[in-house]
C-alpha cells in the first residue's frame, strides 16, 4: 500500500481545513465534526487518506506470528461485508497479495493519527491484545477465553463461525524458490532469536538434534530460524538466510515443520504445512495452536501457567517430551497424506 511519501503535509493540511470550519460548528454541530471536516477537506489529491474513510485500520504489537493472524481477523471481516482493512504493522510483507488486506504499511505516528480521525474503527494495540491482566514483574496473566484467533475476532466485532487459520499468499517466483526444499523435513531448535523471550517455550536443542539424526537418515532435514539457533544434523542449514516469505515458501514445499510455539508454526499452518509442535505445558494447544497438528502437550497440576520466564517446578511439563515422543509424532505425520489441512472453526457468540 503506497500512503503517499510525506505524511506532515496530509497533517498539516488536515489542520489548515479543520481551522477553515466556523468554530460553532466544529464545537457543536455533529454534522461538522472533525471527521466530517477531513472528509470535505480530503480530495482527490489524497486519495489513498479518502480510502480511509469506512475502513477498519488494525494496530498491533506483538511478535511476528502475532502479527500474521491478523490475515485471520482481516479474513472473517471481509466475509461479514467490511469494504476495507488496513493493518499498521513492522512486517507488511507477511501481507502481500492477500485480497482480504486492503493495506499494510510500517509507518509511524502520523499515519496512525490520520487513521484514528478518517477511518470507521481503530483498533489500536492496548484495545487489540490477547494479553489479559498482564502483570511482568510477577510474570502472569490471564488466559483468554476463547482460542487467540477466536478472541482478536471477537475484540474486531466478529461474531458467529471463525475458520481458526492464518493465510499467507505465496507468489509464483515465490513458490518457486521454495519448491528445492520440496519433501524435506523443516526442523527449527530454539525460539530464543523471537522478539520476546519466553524460556517456559523452549524445549531443549541437543533433543532437537536427536530428532534430526534420525530423521536424517530417512528425509532430508533443513533447518530453519535464527542464525543464533544451535545447529543440529541436517541437509540444509538457512538460519538466519531466509526473509519471512522466503521461509513460507520454503514450509509450503516441506513434508512438515517440527518446533516450538511460535511464528514459523503459524507460517506453517498459513501454508497448509503440517507440524509436530512440543507445546511443554505453557499453553495448551487448543489455545493458541492447530488441532490438525501433532501437538506435544504435557498436562501438570500447574499447567498451562501462562508464564513467560518463571517455574517453580524446573519446567517438568518440557522435560518429560522425550525426543522418542518427537519422533513418533513425525512418524504418525509422514503416514498421512501431504494435503489441505483440515480447518477447525469456532462459532463466536454476540456479546
Amino acid at each position: 500500500m503506497r500512503m503517499g511519501t510525506d505524511c506532515a503535509s496530509y497533517t498539516a493540511t488536515l489542520k489548515k481545513g479543520v481551522r477553515n470550519v466556523p468554530v460553532s460548528k466544529r464545537i457543536h454541530g455533529e454534522a461538522y465534526n472533525l471527521r466530517t471536516a477531513i472528509r470535505q477537506i480530503i480530495g482527490p489529491a489524497l486519495w489513498p487518506a479518502r480510502r480511509l474513510i469506512g475502513a477498519i485500520c488494525l494496530i498491533y504489537s506483538g511478535g511476528i506470528g502475532d502479527h500474521l493472524l491478523m490475515s485471520t481477523v482481516a479474513h472473517e471481516l471481509k466475509r461479514r461485508g467490511q469494504r476495507r482493512v488496513f493493518i499498521v504493522t513492522p512486517y507488511p510483507e507477511l501481507f502481500l497479495h492477500n485480497s482480504d488486506i486492503d493495506g499494510a504499511t510500517s509507518f509511524g505516528t502520523n499515519l496512525r493519527r490520520l487513521m484514528k480521525l478518517a477511518s470507521e474503527r481503530t483498533l489500536g494495540p492496548y484495545d487489540f491484545t490477547y494479553l489479559i491482566n498482564f502483570d511482568p514483574i510477577a510474570d502472569t496473566r490471564d488466559p483468554p477465553p476463547d482460542p487467540i484467533l477466536a478472541y482478536l475476532c471477537r475484540l474486531a466485532g466478529v461474531t458467529g463461525s471463525v475458520a481458526l487459520r492464518p493465510y499467507i499468499h505465496l507468489s509464483e517466483p515465490e513458490k518457486a524458490y521454495g519448491a528445492p526444499y520440496r519433501g524435506c523435513i523443516a526442523i527449527q531448535s530454539s525460539g530464543l532469536g523471537a522478539n520476546a523471550l519466553m524460556l517456559n517455550k523452549q524445549w531443549f536443542p541437543e533433543r532437537f538434534a536427536q530428532v534430526a539424526r534420525h530423521l536424517l537418515g530417512r528425509r532430508p532435514v533443513v533447518q530453519v530460524g535464527s542464525s543464533t539457533d544451535p545447529p543440529v544434523p541436517c541437509t540444509y542449514d538457512l538460519r538466519g538466510n531466509t526473509s519471512l516469505r522466503e521461509l513460507a515458501a520454503v514450509l509450503a514445499h516441506c513434508r512438515m515443520f517440527i518446533g516450538l510455539v511460535g511464528m514459523p508454526m503459524h507460517m506453517a499452518r498459513a501454508v497448509d504445512c503440517p507440524s509436530v509442535i512440543v507445546y511443554g505445558g505453557r499453553e495448551r494447544p487448543d489455545q493458541t495452536g492447530y488441532l490438525c497438528n501433532e501437538n506435544l502437550y504435557y498436562s501438570l497440576p500447574c499447567s498451562p501457567c501462562w508464564r513467560d520466564l518463571r517455574c517453580d517446578f524446573g519446567r517438568a511439563c518440557l522435560e518429560s517430551i522425550t525426543a522418542r515422543d518427537v519422533i513418533e509424532a513425525a512418524e504418525r505425520l509422514v503416514g498421512r497424506p501431504r494435503e489441505s489441512l483440515a480447518v477447525e472453526s469456532y462459532e463466536i457468540a454476540p456479546s
